[in-house]
């Protein structure tokens, strides 16, 4: 019979299927929903099987449901990008490389389809990049660092940096921030960080491992403020700072990369002051783009429908005719998810989380990342708590039935 219905191309009924509750959109004029859904079991044979148990919100999830371009990927689109769970079967293709029972973690790089916000999720390992969940960090910890951790720690490596580098990050205080702090300052052993945020973060910014917050609500013309910086080696609001008179040092130290975090062209319209010389393989590297982010804009390579001078301004870079070396990056996969593992498990970098909501509070959690007041990553348990109440339910009427049944007849 097996071989009569591969000859007639019949497929093969699942021995199971597994139900799956998930958080989806359809486009932005149409609001989030929870749909009930199905995978077959067996699984695909390049595939894993994880129940998850937490999932990271991150600002490209409201970007790409807010954005026109949601339009451009028809039916339903799952939301979420990281996330921490428990490996639950293994297709016949990865046995011997993961195991039922592994808790893991990584992320989505789809745009479309599936997200992290559900019950279990089916990825094949070796595209969508997963790693053992380090043991000292709890499901949500292990969520809420992927996607953030990934765009800091590749953005840093567009250069080298020892231990005479300085390093300049625009927005501190967002959750990639965070971690390109620790990493410049903890990982690669760099001589200076140097962030911008507003002064109310700076005593928890130089905690991380900032060297010098410069507040970008007091300092008007932030590209002076941060020439005096480089010119003092010093904070400009803890002296008199007056802009273009701070040129004590004749050979100021300057930035070997400027990471921005927050996007707009103040600073990179003159980076070529700040930065060391580019045949020195200095660096600007943006995960936003020409504009501020919002919630319905895309950043990073995103940014390129918007902006199209930022292609121009790439291809010149990339053919070395303009003084600067200019990169947009778009986190992928790749061997610093590994890396990520002993960085995490050895205390070198922490996570920092804003706050946990259960799954069904997901409209709550995505308005706070909205509201743009938040340190660190937001993080949603995801529980399956309406299947077991499913079950419960019919157990007990199950058992009422048959009591009323005993009763009747005897």
């Amino acid at each position: 019979m097996d071989f009569i219905s591969k000859i007639l191309f019949i497929p093969e009924k699942p021995a199971k299927t597994i139900p799956v509750k998930a958080l989806t959109y359809v486009s932005k004029d149409t609001p989030p929903v929870f749909i009930y859904t199905e995978f077959n079991s067996p699984i695909k044979k390049n595939d894993v099987l994880i129940k998850v148990n937490a999932a990271a919100l991150n600002p490209i999830d409201l970007q790409l449901m807010h954005s026109p371009l949601s339009v451009t990927a028809p039916g339903k689109k799952g939301l979420g990008r990281d996330f921490c769970g428990v490996i639950e079967e293994v297709g016949v293709n990865q046995q011997g490389k993961w195991a039922v029972g592994d808790r893991v973690c990584g992320m989505f790089i789809h745009l479309a389809g599936q997200g992290s916000i559900a019950t279990y999720v089916t990825l094949n390992p070796d595209t969508d990049r997963i790693i053992k969940a380090p043991p000292n960090l709890t499901d949500e910890e292990a969520a809420a660092f992927p996607l953030s951790f990934g765009a800091a720690i590749r953005s840093l490596r567009y250069t080298t940096l020892d231990p005479n580098s300085w390093v300049l990050i625009l927005g501190g205080n967002t959750a990639t921030g965070h971690y390109a702090i620790q990493l410049a300052k903890n990982y690669f052993n760099v001589a200076k960080v140097v962030v911008t945020a507003s002064s109310k973060n700076e005593s928890f910014l130089r905690e991380l491992g900032a060297d010098i917050v410069v507040d970008y609500k007091k300092n008007a013309n932030l590209v002076e403020a941060l020439k005096y910086v480089i010119a003092d080696n010093q904070d400009p609001t803890n002296g008199d700072f007056t802009y273009g008179t701070s040129e004590t040092d004749t050979n100021p130290q300057k930035f070997q990369i400027i990471f921005d975090c927050v996007g707009g062209t103040e600073v990179l319209f003159k980076a070529t002051e700040l930065l060391n010389p580019k045949a020195m393989g200095s660096v600007f590297v943006t995960i936003v783009g020409d504009s501020m982010t919002t919630s319905s804009q895309l950043g990073g390579p995103g940014a390129y429908l918007y902006h199209p001078s930022m292609i121009g301004r790439r291809l010149l870079s990339s053919a070395g005719i303009n003084g600067l070396n200019y990169v947009v990056e778009s986190v992928s996969p790749g061997d610093w998810l590994n890396e990520s593992y002993e960085i995490l498990l050895n205390g070198t970098v922490r996570v920092i989380i804003d706050s946990v909501y259960e799954w069904d509070k997901w409209k709550e959690a995505f308005s706070k990342l909205e509201s743009r007041k938040v340190r660190g990553k937001i993080v949603l348990h995801i529980s399956d708590w309406y299947l077991y109440l499913i079950v419960v339910s019919l157990v007990v009427v199950i058992g009422a039935s048959h009591t009323l049944f005993y009763y009747y007849y005897n």
